[in-house]
């Protein structure tokens, strides 16, 4: 069991291996079952657009015996310098496999959503 945190102000949604979505509201989390290597689908919303995501992204992850994993990075230099070597490798806005192997958290994140006219100091 793994967990999948939102510490943004946005709505995630999370797919698990392009099963039914799983909508996380700021400031919660969700608990995902890795029982076999799969893919993790997250978009990022805007509260209350219900539109299309202003961001997505999609992790593969392992799942063996007693670890899990999510990989991220290409292939290059691997078994030398680890994952994530090169800078253009990153995950922002998510953090994965912190604060544990597996878990992916959205963190602090400024969304380019649209404001309400009624909040608009223009009118």
């Amino acid at each position: 069991m793994r967990r999948v945190y939102n510490r943004s102000a946005n709505l995630l949604i999370v797919s698990q291996d392009g099963g039914p979505p799983i909508a996380v509201r700021p400031g919660r989390s969700a608990t995902l079952r890795l029982a076999q290597p799969g893919t993790l689908d997250l978009g990022v919303q805007c509260l209350g657009s219900g539109g299309e995501p202003v961001m997505r992204t999609q992790f593969r992850y392992q799942a063996l015996i007693d670890r899990c994993y999510v990989e991220f990075g290409t292939q290059f230099f691997v078994a030398e310098l680890g994952r994530g070597f090169f800078g253009q490798q990153g995950t922002k806005p998510f953090t994965v496999n912190n604060p544990r192997q597996g878990d992916v958290v959205l963190g602090p994140f400024e969304a380019a959503c649209p404001v309400p006219a009624a909040l608009s100091r223009r009118g």
